[in-house]
Order: structure tokens, then sequence, then C-alpha cells
């Protein structure tokens, strides 16, 4: 997981841009790996398709990536779907929804979408499917915070000697 690339997922929404990881030479995105795997599964393809909804149509093109929506924050980074009020109001309320992904809201403008998962447990680290994703999201989190960091220490110095 040293050694990863951040690539647009999705730019043709009006307000946001959706962006995932791919690690090494992987061919799949890590938001592509989580649609894959469950956009198959009779059980799960309708829930993957509200959260692929949730993004690119109430996001991308309603409201932006409002910070209300990423409410259930993990370690660096943040599982949607959102929960309390939001939550009711989009339709995820109510109701135990079993997918969980995990994302990094960056502006109401970009997201990264790392990958996800079902939750089986009260916690999200006890949830088998979810446990070591929730690990790596905050890992791809926390690295792409640093670089960003170092970056704009950089455009700081270098501004300074102009």
């Amino acid at each position: 997981m040293n050694n990863f690339t951040l690539e647009v997922w999705d730019d043709e929404s009006s307000l946001v841009t959706f962006y995932s990881v791919r690690v090494g030479e992987s061919k799949l995105l890590e938001m592509e790996k989580f649609v894959q795997k469950y956009e198959d599964d009779p059980n799960q393809s309708t829930h993957v398709d509200e959260l692929i909804s949730l993004l690119v149509e109430f996001m991308g093109e309603e409201r932006g990536a409002d910070e209300a929506l990423f409410n259930r924050p993990v370690n660096s980074a943040a599982e949607l779907p959102p929960t309390g009020k939001i939550g009711y109001e989009l339709g995820f309320g109510g109701r135990m929804f079993p997918l969980r992904l995990f994302c990094l809201r960056l502006s109401d403008q970009v997201v990264v979408l790392f990958n996800g998962g079902i939750k089986s447990s009260e916690r999200t680290q006890d949830s088998p499917d979810l446990s070591m994703k929730m690990y790596e999201a905050h890992q791809f989190a926390q690295k792409f915070s640093m670089n960003l960091i170092t970056q704009f220490s950089w455009m700081i110095l270098l501004a300074g000697e102009l």
C-alpha cells in the first residue's frame, strides 16, 4: 500500500469530482473493486446503486460534498452513507443499511473514494468485511493528507522566495 496513485473516478458531475486510489499495478481503482464486488451480489446490488446515486446524483448534481454528508468519521476518513437526520432524509435511516464506503472529503468539490464492505457488527472495526478496509482507508487518508501538507509547505516556501 506504499505505492498508490490518485485517479479520477467520476468527473462528469457538475458539483463534485470524485477520485479513487489505484494500489500498485492493480487494474482496478479501490472504488471499482467495491462496485465490482457488490454489484453482482443479488443481496447488495440495490445498495450499491443507492450509494452510487448518493455520490453521483445527490452530491454530484444537487448538493455538492457538503460536510454534513460525511458525519460518520472513522479515523482519518469517513464512511458513507450518512447517519442521523440527513441519513433519514436521504432514505438511509431507519433501516440497517448493510454497506459502508470509506472516503475522504477534501472540499465541497472534491471527494476521494476508497473501498468498503458489509457492516455486520455494531462497530465497523468488528465487522470482518470492513476492519481491514477501514485500516487501509485510514492509511490512504493519512498519506494523502501528509502529501498535501508537504506540497502546500513547499508552495508557501517558494512563494516567499519570489
